[in-house]
């Protein structure tokens, strides 16, 4: 399968279209701007959500989250939920395969590294970080 000219990936993180016109509007999985219909949503589920959450540590939380500098590389097929329900492991602990591609999209590939960071402990991450940035 070609794209405009440039060869579409594989699912191993190398950028599936270099003609930005074809990816810009893929949305938050391509690091699409946050716009300020997305920051009255954020501010409205915050006051809803006050009995459960504490709405000025979701607020801080918001704005840090805003400070994140935009996706620098041209997105690629991402899972889109690698959490531990899709992962098939061998007995030894290895990575046997993952399932469940109904999510499967076009994005940013840190996407996928959100739930490792939710499963692994502080070493795993420490040892993964460097990989994220082959």
């Amino acid at each position: 399968m070609r794209c405009a000219g440039s060869p579409t990936s594989l699912p191993d993180s190398r950028p599936l279209c270099r003609e930005s016109w074809l990816w810009a509007n893929w949305g938050y999985r391509c690091g699409e701007p946050v716009t300020d219909t997305i920051d009255e949503w954020a501010d409205r589920a915050a006051s809803e959500l006050a009995d459960l959450f504490d709405e000025a540590a979701v607020h801080e939380a918001w704005r840090r989250l805003r400070r994140v500098p935009p996706a620098t590389e041209l997105p690629c097929l991402v899972h889109c939920d690698v959490s531990s329900e899709n992962l098939l492991v061998h007995p030894d602990g290895s990575l046997a395969g993952v399932i469940d591609f109904g999510g499967m999209g076009v994005g940013d590939r840190s996407i996928d590294f959100l739930y490792a960071w939710s499963m692994l402990e502080a070493p795993a991450r420490r040892q993964l970080r460097p990989d994220l940035h082959r």
